[in-house]
């Protein structure tokens, strides 16, 4: 059943080319990492797989699963792996740098080229952009 409420969740979050989910075997179950961070436990019991989502720092949501087809009925299994979609991929840790080899043509069009991947969200230059700093190309004002 761990497959396939793991199947289920990703079914659920958006497609991704990079595959930052995982399922993680551990001693009675799963743990399930979105973008490195773990967002749920996936636990055997007796009689039902005991599924905790983690959709925030704040209180963990927890379902007892007796049917992978009831869970999929469920509205609030929905939103709960979606919202912690949300928050791992807002909080992801990335490595961060000062810019990539596109930096003039990103400066000439006033804006980073590589909307919403790990380029645009690591690139410190695209910081100093959107504060009105461009350092280079036909815009420059620094």
């Amino acid at each position: 059943m761990i497959n396939s409420v793991y199947a289920l969740m990703l079914s659920i979050m958006p497609k991704h080319n990079d595959a930052p989910f995982s399922l993680t075997p551990i001693k009675d179950g799963a743990s399930v990492y979105m973008f490195g961070t773990r967002k749920a436990l996936l636990q055997r019991r007796k009689d039902h797989l005991k599924v905790t989502i983690y959709s925030s720092a704040d209180n963990p949501i927890v379902f007892k699963v007796f049917s992978v087809d009831i869970l999929r009925a469920d509205p609030e299994f929905e939103d709960s792996v979606l919202k912690a979609y949300v928050h791992a991929k807002e909080n992801e840790t990335l490595e961060t740098f000062g810019c990539c080899n596109s930096f003039v043509a990103c400066s000439d069009a006033m804006r980073c080229l590589h909307d919403n991947d790990n380029y645009y969200r690591g690139c410190i230059y695209r910081k100093n952009m959107e504060a009105g700093r461009i350092y280079y190309g036909k815009n420059r004002n620094v």
